[in-house]
C-alpha cells in the first residue's frame, strides 16, 4: 500500500481581498495580498511536510513547479 500525503493551499476571502476582487484585481495582486495576510502557499505547505519527513523535497519541487 502506498501512503499519500496531500498538500494544500487555501485562500480566505477577507474583506480586503473581497474588495480587490470586486475591483477587478489581477490574480497576481490577489495572491500578493493573500500572502501579505499570511496565506501559506502550496509549496510552503509541502516544504513543511518534507521537513517533517512525510514527503521528499524533490517531490514537492516537482509537483509545485510553476510554469
Amino acid at each position: 500500500m502506498v501512503d499519500r500525503t496531500g498538500i494544500y493551499e487555501s485562500l480566505l476571502v477577507t474583506p480586503e481581498i473581497e474588495t480587490i476582487i470586486n475591483e477587478g484585481a489581477t490574480t497576481q495582486k490577489i495572491t500578493a495580498e493573500a500572502r501579505r495576510q499570511g496565506m501559506i502557499t502550496l509549496r510552503q505547505d509541502g516544504i513543511v511536510k518534507a521537513l517533517r519527513g512525510r514527503v521528499s523535497f524533490e517531490e514537492i519541487v516537482r509537483e509545485t513547479e510553476e510554469g
